[in-house]
């Protein structure tokens, strides 16, 4: 299976304003490897900006602040 499909759905779940949805699908492409939450803390995506201020994106990437 492609692991790559949950972060294209976090993305489109992003952009309809489906919080719920784009954390489920994000925290399931997070889980498949720890480099890829340390790259999206390094560098957050464009791609999620709708759902950055969530502070359950926060603590899904680890970041603190």
């Amino acid at each position: 299976p492609n692991v790559e499909l949950p972060q294209y759905a976090a993305f489109v779940g992003g952009l309809r304003g489906d919080t719920t949805a784009a954390l489920r699908d994000l925290k399931n492409f997070l889980s498949y490897s720890d480099d890829r939450r340390v790259a999206l803390k390094a560098s957050p995506s464009w791609w999620y900006r709708p759902i950055e201020n969530v502070p359950e994106f926060k603590r899904l990437i680890g970041d603190t602040k």
